[in-house]
């Protein structure tokens, strides 16, 4: 697939395209949307919900904003409430205290 494939892939599958996906180097992208497309979009033993608060957690260990607003949001996309978002970040800011 050709990175213009690629790009309208994303496109079609986000209504959007993310401005880092658009400046990284081909393999990277051919990689990083295969993970996202099958991993995070696509069913698996994990129920979506779920993977994006994990990850939600984790963009916040990591103390990364970016990574922060994605996750809450796939989160919401996906069915989160407000009140399991707050868990999540309170479970995981109890951890990053010890």
């Amino acid at each position: 697939m050709t990175k213009h494939q690629m790009l309208a892939d994303i496109k079609d599958t986000l209504g959007t395209v993310p401005d880092w996906m658009v400046s990284v180097p081909d393999h990277v992208l051919e990689h990083e949307w295969s993970i996202i497309k099958n991993f995070q979009l696509g069913e698996t033993a994990i129920p979506n919900k779920y993977k994006e608060l994990i990850g939600l957690g984790v963009a916040a260990l990591l103390e990364c904003p970016y990574c922060i607003h994605f996750h809450t949001e796939a989160a919401k996309f996906w069915g989160a409430s407000q009140e399991e978002i707050a868990e999540a970040l309170k479970i995981l800011s109890s951890q990053a205290d010890e």
